[in-house]
């Protein structure tokens, strides 16, 4: 007697999918606003580009560790990495919004966009 799964398979292929072009979109917003903000800080054009993949990239990287190391006692380390790069990420990405935004538009709009 075989028992039947439960019909979730689109769910979790939609989910997957979703969060898949969630994350693309996130990261490109991210790149093209860190991207700008080193540039704006005096990084050359040519390079100014490494600056968000070095801070996305740790957040990428230690995420994928955290969960690899997941229930170990060297745990602590991925998870100080991601929180660090993280709050990087969202500052800069918040006072590139202030920086860059139209005159109209108050900072702290600017930045919670």
């Amino acid at each position: 007697m075989s028992v039947r799964q439960p019909a979730w398979g689109w769910a979790v292929v939609t989910a997957a999918t979703g969060t898949v072009l969630i994350g693309i979109g996130a990261f490109w917003l991210s790149f093209m606003a860190l991207a700008d903000l080193a540039a704006r800080s005096g990084i050359a054009p040519g390079q100014a580009w490494i600056w968000p993949l070095l801070v996305d990239g740790l957040i990428v990287v230690s995420t994928i560790a955290v969960v690899a190391l997941d229930g170990r006692r060297g745990a602590w380390y991925p998870w100080a990495l991601l929180i660090c790069g993280a709050l990087v990420s969202v500052a800069a990405n918040a006072l590139h919004a202030i920086v860059a935004a139209d005159a109209s538009v108050p900072a702290m709009l600017a930045a919670t966009v």
